[in-house]
């Protein structure tokens, strides 16, 4: 029914503004983990890392990482929910603004920050 209507570009909605928080995200998390876990290393003059000191690591990475990308999740989020033909990002960060103000940018920050936790704590 979508595919009839909206034809198959529809399924594709969002994709760009996936790219715009994943890219950033991964580029982030990987930069930020590994100087973390080398300057932890340094410390320890060895260069060894304990599994706590990781833990340290994989979790103070995904705090500031998902606190910077949240905002790009939402609005990827209402991008690929929307209902309109067509959609802009920025008319969606817009709409998100006026209707929730900063606060809005932020929706389901703490799942995104636990799951994203959980994963970087295990490496």
């Amino acid at each position: 029914a979508i595919m009839q209507k909206e034809g198959g570009k529809t399924l594709f909605r969002g994709f760009g503004t996936t790219l715009a928080r994943d890219i950033p995200y991964t580029v982030l998390t990987f930069t930020l983990f590994e100087n973390m876990r080398a300057e932890i290393g340094k410390r320890n003059g060895d260069g060894s890392v304990s599994f706590a000191e990781s833990m340290f690591a994989g979790v103070a990475t995904a705090v500031i990482c998902s606190t910077c990308t949240i905002p790009l999740d939402v609005v990827k989020s209402a991008v690929m929910t929307s209902m309109a033909a067509k959609c802009s990002v920025s008319a969606v960060a817009r709409d998100i603004f006026a209707t929730r103000g900063v606060a809005g940018f932020f929706k389901g920050y703490f799942p995104f920050m636990a799951i994203n936790s959980a994963k970087w704590s295990s490496s």
